[in-house]
Protein backbone atom coordinates (compact mmCIF):
# COMPACT_ATOMS: atom_id res chain seq x y z
CA UNK A 1 0.00 0.00 0.00
CA UNK A 2 1.49 3.54 -0.90
CA UNK A 3 2.35 5.36 2.59
CA UNK A 4 3.09 9.15 0.91
CA UNK A 5 0.77 9.59 -1.50
CA UNK A 6 2.58 12.86 -2.82
CA UNK A 7 0.86 13.16 -6.31
CA UNK A 8 -1.72 12.15 -8.57
CA UNK A 9 0.39 9.37 -10.23
CA UNK A 10 0.91 7.70 -6.68
CA UNK A 11 -3.03 8.24 -5.76
CA UNK A 12 -4.18 6.80 -9.01
CA UNK A 13 -1.93 4.11 -8.58
CA UNK A 14 -3.26 3.63 -4.99
CA UNK A 15 -6.90 3.60 -6.37
CA UNK A 16 -6.10 0.89 -8.77
CA UNK A 17 -5.02 -1.22 -6.11
CA UNK A 18 -8.03 -0.60 -4.23
CA UNK A 19 -10.36 -1.36 -6.67
CA UNK A 20 -8.50 -3.98 -8.32
CA UNK A 21 -8.51 -2.28 -12.00
CA UNK A 22 -6.11 -0.97 -14.25
CA UNK A 23 -5.82 1.71 -17.16
CA UNK A 24 -7.27 -0.58 -19.64
CA UNK A 25 -10.75 -0.94 -17.52
CA UNK A 26 -12.90 0.38 -19.97
CA UNK A 27 -15.62 1.24 -17.20
CA UNK A 28 -12.82 3.96 -16.72
CA UNK A 29 -13.48 5.13 -19.57
CA UNK A 30 -17.10 5.69 -19.45
CA UNK A 31 -17.20 9.50 -19.65
CA UNK A 32 -13.86 10.39 -21.28
CA UNK A 33 -12.62 8.27 -23.91
CA UNK A 34 -9.17 8.01 -22.51
CA UNK A 35 -8.89 6.13 -19.23
CA UNK A 36 -6.34 8.11 -17.33
CA UNK A 37 -8.22 11.36 -17.90
CA UNK A 38 -11.53 9.52 -16.77
CA UNK A 39 -9.12 8.11 -13.40
CA UNK A 40 -8.19 11.90 -13.09
CA UNK A 41 -11.63 13.56 -12.87
CA UNK A 42 -12.69 10.61 -10.31
CA UNK A 43 -9.18 12.09 -8.40
CA UNK A 44 -10.42 15.14 -8.44
CA UNK A 45 -13.89 14.22 -7.05
CA UNK A 46 -12.68 11.88 -4.52
CA UNK A 47 -10.57 14.94 -2.83
CA UNK A 48 -13.79 16.86 -2.82
CA UNK A 49 -15.65 14.35 -0.92
CA UNK A 50 -12.48 13.47 1.46
CA UNK A 51 -12.37 17.76 2.05
CA UNK A 52 -16.28 17.81 2.91
CA UNK A 53 -15.97 14.77 5.28
CA UNK A 54 -12.79 16.33 6.71
CA UNK A 55 -14.49 19.62 7.71
CA UNK A 56 -17.84 18.23 8.58
CA UNK A 57 -16.84 15.54 10.32
CA UNK A 58 -13.45 15.68 11.48
CA UNK A 59 -13.65 19.02 12.31
CA UNK A 60 -10.56 19.53 9.39
CA UNK A 61 -11.93 23.00 8.43
CA UNK A 62 -8.75 24.97 10.04
CA UNK A 63 -6.35 23.03 7.72
CA UNK A 64 -7.78 24.80 4.54
CA UNK A 65 -8.29 28.45 6.05
CA UNK A 66 -8.03 31.75 4.68
CA UNK A 67 -8.77 35.32 5.04
CA UNK A 68 -10.32 37.48 1.96
CA UNK A 69 -9.02 40.32 0.31
CA UNK A 70 -10.19 43.35 2.56
CA UNK A 71 -13.55 44.73 1.24
CA UNK A 72 -13.15 48.31 1.08
CA UNK A 73 -15.96 49.03 -1.32
CA UNK A 74 -19.45 47.45 -2.73
CA UNK A 75 -21.52 47.04 -6.04
CA UNK A 76 -24.98 47.23 -5.78
CA UNK A 77 -27.50 49.59 -4.10
CA UNK A 78 -30.25 49.76 -1.15
CA UNK A 79 -33.15 51.42 -3.29
CA UNK A 80 -32.77 49.21 -6.55
CA UNK A 81 -31.01 46.41 -4.98
CA UNK A 82 -32.42 45.70 -1.84
CA UNK A 83 -28.94 45.54 -0.36
CA UNK A 84 -25.26 45.89 -1.58
CA UNK A 85 -22.69 42.72 -2.85
CA UNK A 86 -19.03 41.87 -3.23
CA UNK A 87 -17.77 38.76 -5.31
CA UNK A 88 -16.85 36.09 -3.36
CA UNK A 89 -13.13 34.56 -3.40
CA UNK A 90 -12.95 32.23 -6.73
CA UNK A 91 -11.24 29.32 -4.25
CA UNK A 92 -14.35 30.30 -1.62
CA UNK A 93 -15.84 26.84 -0.64
CA UNK A 94 -17.82 28.58 2.56
CA UNK A 95 -18.05 30.79 5.16
CA UNK A 96 -15.86 30.05 8.29
CA UNK A 97 -18.70 31.26 10.53
CA UNK A 98 -21.93 31.07 11.64
CA UNK A 99 -24.90 33.35 13.25
CA UNK A 100 -23.12 33.44 16.66
CA UNK A 101 -19.49 34.10 15.40
CA UNK A 102 -19.75 35.91 12.65
CA UNK A 103 -17.19 35.33 9.60
CA UNK A 104 -17.02 39.24 8.57
CA UNK A 105 -14.31 40.87 10.72
CA UNK A 106 -11.89 43.97 11.03
CA UNK A 107 -8.49 43.08 9.90
CA UNK A 108 -7.67 43.58 13.85
CA UNK A 109 -10.65 40.94 14.66
CA UNK A 110 -13.51 42.57 15.64
CA UNK A 111 -16.50 40.78 14.55
CA UNK A 112 -19.46 42.47 12.35
CA UNK A 113 -22.79 41.70 11.25
CA UNK A 114 -24.86 39.16 11.64
CA UNK A 115 -25.09 36.14 9.37
CA UNK A 116 -28.98 35.37 8.01
CA UNK A 117 -30.87 32.87 5.84
CA UNK A 118 -31.54 34.13 2.35
CA UNK A 119 -35.51 33.97 2.87
CA UNK A 120 -35.08 37.10 5.39
CA UNK A 121 -32.68 39.03 3.19
CA UNK A 122 -34.98 41.96 2.90
CA UNK A 123 -33.98 42.78 6.77
CA UNK A 124 -32.35 45.72 7.47
CA UNK A 125 -29.07 46.77 9.25
CA UNK A 126 -26.03 44.89 9.74
CA UNK A 127 -26.78 42.19 7.97
CA UNK A 128 -25.48 39.57 5.88
CA UNK A 129 -26.04 36.54 3.45
CA UNK A 130 -24.83 34.64 0.50
CA UNK A 131 -26.15 34.19 -2.68
CA UNK A 132 -25.28 32.88 -5.94
CA UNK A 133 -21.10 33.72 -6.03
CA UNK A 134 -21.93 37.25 -4.10
CA UNK A 135 -21.44 37.82 -0.27
CA UNK A 136 -24.62 40.57 0.44
CA UNK A 137 -25.45 43.33 3.31
CA UNK A 138 -28.77 44.14 3.42
CA UNK A 139 -30.28 47.52 3.80
CA UNK A 140 -29.28 50.14 5.96
CA UNK A 141 -25.67 48.71 6.83
CA UNK A 142 -23.06 50.15 7.71
CA UNK A 143 -20.18 48.69 7.17
CA UNK A 144 -16.39 49.16 8.77
CA UNK A 145 -14.46 51.15 5.99
CA UNK A 146 -12.46 47.66 5.84
CA UNK A 147 -13.94 44.47 6.36
CA UNK A 148 -13.02 40.81 5.71
CA UNK A 149 -14.09 37.47 5.86
CA UNK A 150 -12.91 34.16 6.91
CA UNK A 151 -13.36 31.23 4.85
CA UNK A 152 -12.72 27.95 3.89
CA UNK A 153 -11.13 27.27 0.45
CA UNK A 154 -12.39 24.56 -2.31
CA UNK A 155 -9.42 22.25 -2.40
CA UNK A 156 -7.79 22.92 -6.57
CA UNK A 157 -8.11 20.52 -8.92
CA UNK A 158 -4.67 18.74 -9.86
CA UNK A 159 -3.17 20.19 -13.39
CA UNK A 160 -0.59 17.39 -13.48
CA UNK A 161 1.15 14.04 -12.31
CA UNK A 162 3.82 15.70 -9.70
CA UNK A 163 1.93 18.11 -7.63
CA UNK A 164 1.13 17.05 -4.37
CA UNK A 165 -2.80 16.97 -3.33
CA UNK A 166 -3.99 19.67 -0.95
CA UNK A 167 -4.58 17.15 1.91
CA UNK A 168 -2.93 16.14 5.41
CA UNK A 169 -0.54 13.88 3.67
CA UNK A 170 -1.36 10.89 6.52
CA UNK A 171 -4.67 10.13 5.38
CA UNK A 172 -4.60 10.82 1.20
CA UNK A 173 -5.56 7.86 1.18
CA UNK A 174 -9.20 9.04 2.48
CA UNK A 175 -9.24 10.43 -1.47
CA UNK A 176 -8.65 6.90 -3.62
CA UNK A 177 -11.63 5.22 -1.53
CA UNK A 178 -13.66 8.48 -2.07
CA UNK A 179 -12.86 8.16 -5.19
CA UNK A 180 -13.37 4.48 -5.52
CA UNK A 181 -16.70 4.72 -3.51
CA UNK A 182 -17.67 6.90 -6.44
CA UNK A 183 -16.29 4.37 -9.05
CA UNK A 184 -18.15 1.32 -7.39
CA UNK A 185 -21.40 3.46 -8.31
CA UNK A 186 -21.22 3.11 -11.61
CA UNK A 187 -23.36 0.63 -13.57
CA UNK A 188 -20.04 -0.36 -15.45
CA UNK A 189 -18.41 -0.96 -12.73
CA UNK A 190 -16.71 -4.45 -13.11
CA UNK A 191 -16.60 -5.07 -9.28
CA UNK A 192 -19.11 -7.56 -7.77
CA UNK A 193 -21.37 -6.89 -4.68
CA UNK A 194 -18.22 -8.58 -2.07
CA UNK A 195 -15.56 -6.13 -3.69
CA UNK A 196 -17.88 -2.93 -3.53
CA UNK A 197 -18.55 -3.77 -0.17
CA UNK A 198 -14.97 -4.16 1.40
CA UNK A 199 -14.40 -0.69 -0.50
CA UNK A 200 -17.83 0.33 1.36
CA UNK A 201 -15.76 -1.34 4.95
CA UNK A 202 -12.20 0.62 3.93
CA UNK A 203 -13.86 3.66 3.82
CA UNK A 204 -15.90 3.84 7.05
CA UNK A 205 -12.61 2.20 9.05
CA UNK A 206 -10.70 4.94 7.15
CA UNK A 207 -13.17 7.49 8.41
CA UNK A 208 -13.60 6.28 11.66
CA UNK A 209 -9.80 6.20 12.14
CA UNK A 210 -9.14 9.79 11.20
CA UNK A 211 -12.14 11.31 12.81
CA UNK A 212 -10.47 9.59 16.30
CA UNK A 213 -7.24 10.86 15.75
CA UNK A 214 -8.00 14.41 14.50
CA UNK A 215 -9.62 15.04 18.27
CA UNK A 216 -6.49 17.29 19.58
CA UNK A 217 -7.93 17.22 23.12
CA UNK A 218 -10.32 15.65 25.44
CA UNK A 219 -13.08 18.95 25.06
CA UNK A 220 -16.25 16.68 23.27
CA UNK A 221 -17.22 18.39 20.06
CA UNK A 222 -20.03 21.14 20.10
CA UNK A 223 -22.82 20.63 17.72
CA UNK A 224 -22.43 24.61 16.09
CA UNK A 225 -25.39 26.83 14.94
CA UNK A 226 -27.37 25.40 11.74
CA UNK A 227 -26.62 28.97 10.16
CA UNK A 228 -23.81 27.77 8.20
CA UNK A 229 -25.55 29.10 5.22
CA UNK A 230 -24.22 29.17 1.74
CA UNK A 231 -22.74 26.18 1.88
CA UNK A 232 -20.98 25.82 -1.86
CA UNK A 233 -19.34 22.36 -1.44
CA UNK A 234 -22.97 20.78 -0.95
CA UNK A 235 -24.93 23.70 -3.67
CA UNK A 236 -27.53 24.74 -0.39
CA UNK A 237 -28.30 27.71 -2.19
CA UNK A 238 -28.87 29.08 1.60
Amino acid sequence: MATSLDNRVELKNEFYRITGTSSSDTALGEIETVAADELNHLIFQGMREAQSWYIDTAGGGILWEKVATAITSWSGDDATDGGRYKALETDFGRLDGDRENSALRTVDGERWGRQIDHETRYLRGDNFYLKGSNLWITRGAVPPASLVYDYIHEIAELTDDSTAPDFPERDRRLICLEAANIFIKRPACPLDAEGKQEIRADLKETRRAIYTRARRTREPRRMRSSGAIGNRFFGTGR
